[in-house]
Parts: structure tokens; sequence; C-alpha cells
């Protein structure tokens, strides 16, 4: 298995990350407690480091031994060149071109340049751009308008893992992309909502679901962070909670408080209004239909779940 560095930026402030991949161990050698030792100590190099969360794929009850849980929802738009029919004209011509992204193509300059100065994201270095883009045998699309890039997918099978564009161009990226393909999903991420907004329309369905598994290890930083997020595009009601979280990493009391719309996560002495396990407060602030939320205030409720998130590309 490899414990892999990754760089999250979320308003301006950079996080340490790591994603766990290529766990395996040789079938002669299973039961032996190989991975739970290579598990264990990575983990244990994450916290002596000062890593704000971890990041992996697989499966929900077997990671939940080592902190993870099954969490940061996207949601998944179905649109079909039917879908399209009805909706837009068939003799209707984009006023955008689309073309697949090459590795010597100029256009990734400037997607770079977009990218890194979204909100939320994770480092790419320029010299590995295009690998990222391509990875897990993914296909790139660019769109442009006057020979300028004002958006970009990634393509795998019939699933677009990633939708990078002002909104008022999503619907000739929609009926460019259907001259290609029949039916594509569209998996947007909660923080993107006003990219979800404008596919909403033109979808068949639309659902909800888990991403991958998470392991926060500060939570206080992560917390913080994704709250500011939340209330760059949603309005959060005014309330506070205390909270101590048994976390894996270690033990961390928290207020959470917004006021006048501004989201704080500090240290405090105060008594706790809730304690929760590490499992359980993983549940409470990243997963939308947990039982665990029950243990909040309509008011704090309404703040969860959190858009902790990875977008496919960056994924180990």
């Amino acid at each position: 298995m490899g414990s892999f560095p990754i760089e999250y930026s979320i308003l301006g402030e950079k996080l340490p990350v790591r994603g766990i991949g290529n766990v395996a161990v040789h079938p002669r050698d299973r039961s032996k407690g190989y991975m739970k030792e290579c598990m264990y100590a990575a983990l244990d190099e994450m916290v002596k480091e000062g890593v704000a969360f971890s990041v992996l794929s697989g499966r929900r009850h077997r990671y939940n031994h080592f902190g993870y849980v099954k969490c940061g929802a996207s949601m998944g738009y179905s649109v079909s060149r039917k879908n399209l029919s009805y909706v837009i004209a068939d003799d209707y011509e984009p006023t955008i071109s689309m073309r697949r992204l090459e590795r010597d193509d100029p256009a990734l300059d400037e997607l770079s340049a977009i990218w890194h100065a979204r909100p939320f994201h994770c480092t790419r270095p320029r010299e590995m751009l295009y690998d990222i883009l391509i990875s897990w045998q993914s296909e790139p699309f660019g769109f442009f308008e006057d020979g300028k890039l004002v958006g970009w997918v990634i393509v795998k099978g019939d699933n677009v893992w990633e939708c990078i564009a002002d909104p008022k161009y999503i619907p000739d990226m929609l009926v460019l992309l259907s001259r290609i393909y029949w039916h594509l999903c569209y998996q947007i991420p909660y923080h993107d909502t006003d990219i979800a907004d404008a596919i909403f329309p033109y979808a068949e369905t639309s659902i909800t679901e888990p991403e991958l598994g998470f392991n926060i290890l500060d939570y206080e930083r992560v917390l913080s962070l994704l709250l500011r997020l939340k209330a760059t595009y949603e309005p959060l009601l005014d309330g506070e909670t205390v909270v101590e979280i048994n976390g894996y990493a270690k033990t961390e009391r928290l207020k959470i408080a917004v006021l006048g719309g501004v989201p704080t996560v500090e240290a405090t002495d105060e008594a706790p209004d809730t304690v929760f396990t590490h499992l359980d407060a993983m549940r409470a602030f990243f997963i939308d239909n947990a039982p665990e939320r029950k243990h909040f205030s309509p008011v704090v409720r309404s703040w969860l779940p959190l858009p902790i998130y990875i977008y496919h590309a960056d994924n180990v």
C-alpha cells in the first residue's frame, strides 16, 4: 500500500492531506495482519506530520476500523440526448466549440490558471497536469469561445467526473457532449451549486450519494474551512454548539458558532452539548441522512452536511 501526499486549497488556505492507495496483500500472506499494520503505521505517520485528513476508496465497514467513513457526497445528474431533444431545438447550434485536450495543448496553461483560482481544489503541478486529467483512463475535453478556454469536463465511461465552467456555457456543453455520448451522468460536488443548478433543468434524474472514505485528523481546522466554504454558497443560520470529539488523532472540544452568517470554530473549555466518538462525528458532520445528526439542534443541523470532497482525477 502507499500513502500519497495531496495538497488541498480551501479558500486560499493549504491543507496537507494523504491518499491511501494500492492496498493489497499476496494471497499466501493474507490473514496475517500485514494490511492492518501498514494502515496503522501510515495513520501514525500522518498524525505526527500534522495531516488534516486522509482519503481512500474501499468498503465502508472494512475501513471503519481505521477511522474512515464513506461520505463527501456529490450530486449525480443523468442527462441523455433524448432529454435535450425536449428542451433544446434539434437544429440548435452552440456558440462554443469542443475538442479533446492533448498533452501539448496550449489550453492547458489556461486550464491550470482557472483551476488554481477556484476556492476549492487540489494542487495540480503543471508538469503533472495532463497525467492527472487522463488518470483512471479518463478523457478530458475543453470548450472554447473565440479560441479562449471557457470550461472543461473529464469523462470516464458514461460519467462526467469533473465539470468546470461558467454556468452560462452549460447548455452548449451538454449539447456538444451529447453528439458523442448518448447518455452521461454528471457528478457535481455540493460546493459547485451554480453548475448543479445549470444542469438540473436538463436532467432526467438526480441522485445524491457518498463519494469516498474520509478520515478527519484535525477537526478544528477542517470544520472551520468547510463551514466557511459552505457560507460562500448557502446562507447559514446564526447559532452555536459545543462538541467534544474523541477523534482518531486526538480529543478535541470545539465551539462551533455562526454569528451574522459568519462561522467560527475554536477550541474551548466550555461543557459540551454533545460528545461524539470519531465515527459518530464523521457521520454527523459529513453524511446527509446520518442518525447522529439528531443530537444537534435544528439550527446546527441546517449547517450540515459539510462539503468535503475530492475530484476523481485527484484520487490515488
